[in-house]
């Protein structure tokens, strides 16, 4: 044989083995990814397609190459949201081959609602206020709004900007007696009905009790939201 077949020969065997490891790389990425989107979406509870998930590990155990099952699991205390150090095992036949601590980072993104102009504080939201976008809410998980249904007839507690994401604590029911409202002060005892009118001194709901200043008596009192416009006095 001839030192330029030999050469030949021996280059391409190099370039197979090279390429069956890339392959085999590959598999291992893949199989890696697979295993934490798996885990954090069951612990987080978003679908895959809601997630962008960064894996910071650069290097696998050699050992790893040959596993047939990739498992990774989320710290009990973690919910999976933002930065979060998963637990790797490698195992093929039920034996473990290697572990490894995985830096990730987790984004969430949804169909958000966004304001669509400048709302004032007590602005009351109407289906015009809002429209859906796609938007990271990895920061505001716990107080995103994705259901119009959901805000549509409350108030704003706050000033919110235009194209902002609409968050549930800075929202309100609208008060059945608002500060400054003239209302009905009615009372009925012995089958005798007294009413008279007075000035509410702060918002109420239904079944609060508020302060009001009763514009016969000049006087403040508490009283008991009824309904829009009603209370009745606290004995």
């Amino acid at each position: 044989m001839s030192a330029r077949l030999f050469t030949g020969i021996l280059l391409l065997l190099i370039a197979a083995l090279a390429t069956d490891s890339a392959v085999a790389g590959e598999d291992l990425d893949a199989r890696l990814k697979e295993a934490v989107i798996q885990s954090v979406s069951e612990r987080n509870g978003f679908p895959a397609e809601k997630l962008e998930i960064t894996i910071h590990t650069a290097h696998l155990p050699e050992a790893a190459a040959a596993a047939d099952r990739v498992v990774a699991q989320v710290p009990d205390y973690d919910d999976a949201i933002g930065a979060v150090t998963l637990k790797v095992t490698f195992a093929k036949d039920g034996e473990t081959l290697a572990r490894i601590s995985a830096p990730i980072r987790v984004k969430v993104f949804e169909d958000a609602l966004v304001t669509t102009r400048r709302l004032n504080r007590h602005d009351i939201l109407h289906a015009g206020d809002l429209r859906r976008e796609r938007v990271d809410i990895t920061n505001l998980v716990a107080w995103i709004q994705t259901e119009s249904d959901s805000v549509l007839g409350r108030r704003t507690t706050r000033t919110i900007n235009h194209g902002t994401i609409v968050e549930s604590r800075w929202l309100a029911d609208v008060p059945l007696v608002s500060r400054g409202d003239r209302i009905t002060m009615a009372k009925a005892a012995n089958g005798v009905s007294v009413t008279g009118m007075a000035v509410a001194l702060e918002d109420g709901y239904k079944n609060q009790e508020i302060s009001v200043k009763a514009e016969w008596a000049n006087r403040i009192l508490r009283a008991v939201v009824v309904d829009a416009g009603t209370v009745t006095p606290v004995p």
